[in-house]
């Protein structure tokens, strides 16, 4: 039997024997209870409406609406929140078109955060960044 929670976590419950003794403290039960019912096993699904995306076309149009963006979050300076946009969402290859765009229209590759911090300084921590610390170094960007 499986029972669904909003179409993102099923359930599976397994149905065991009706009754079966627990000769000793198993699982939080008391010892020699007799346990009876389906017993649950959670099981993460993917929801039906999220289909995975491989290869993704990202064409110049697409690229440039990222110029565009509105920033993520109110007060965020305009140039910070499109470089953060474009790292969270584009491959390394199309992110060096970006920045080359993103150079070309006269935007800041130094603008901060709320905290002070640049792209490249959030970033250089992150494992898997490498190709995209590659591109803003060689776009100029320095901290």
């Amino acid at each position: 039997m499986r029972v669904s929670l909003f179409g993102v976590i099923s359930l599976e419950y397994q149905l065991w024997d009706r009754e079966w003794a627990c000769p000793c403290w198993a699982r939080g039960r008391l010892a020699g209870a007799i346990i009876a019912g389906p017993q649950p096993t959670a099981k993460l699904e993917m929801r039906p409406d999220k289909a995975k995306v491989v290869d993704e076309v990202w064409d110049e149009q697409r690229i440039r609406s990222f110029l565009d963006k509105a920033p993520l979050a109110k007060g965020m300076d305009a140039d910070f929140s499109a470089l953060l946009h474009a790292y969270r969402s584009m491959r390394p290859n199309d992110f060096e078109i970006f920045i080359r765009w993103f150079r070309e229209a006269g935007r800041n590759l130094e603008a901060e955060n709320d905290r002070g911090e640049t792209l490249l300084g959030i970033i250089a921590e992150h494992r898997l960044a490498q190709p995209f610390r590659a591109v803003l170094q060689a776009a100029g960007a320095k901290r």
